[in-house]
């Protein structure tokens, strides 16, 4: 499975970098998300997620809701199966109705 990871975060006490690191333990494709962060244990990290050219099947949120309503479109252009907002990164006004 393919997992964009928003918010991804290279500080060890962060729970998207947590997350970073059990999802590839789990064996998943992780493609991490960050605009000024450039690797991530040795991964590159893209800026946008249009910078990413596999499908990917989960989107999983970091981010407070004034960035998912800037990068609301990019994400749904992606048409992942499924977006997870984490707790913090919950946004009532990106629903897809």
């Amino acid at each position: 499975m393919n997992v964009a990871i928003i918010g991804a975060s290279n500080k060890e006490h962060r729970y998207s970098y947590m997350a970073f690191k059990l999802l590839k333990e789990k064996g998943h494709n992780v493609f991490p998300v960050h605009q000024r962060i450039k690797q991530i244990e040795g991964q590159t990290v893209v800026a946008s997620i249009d910078d990413i050219s596999e499908k990917i099947d989960t989107v999983t949120m970091y981010v407070n809701a004034g960035v998912s309503n800037t990068i609301s479109d990019n994400i749904i252009n992606k048409k992942p199966k499924r977006v997870i907002f984490n707790p913090g990164a919950e946004n009532p006004q990106c629903r897809k109705d």
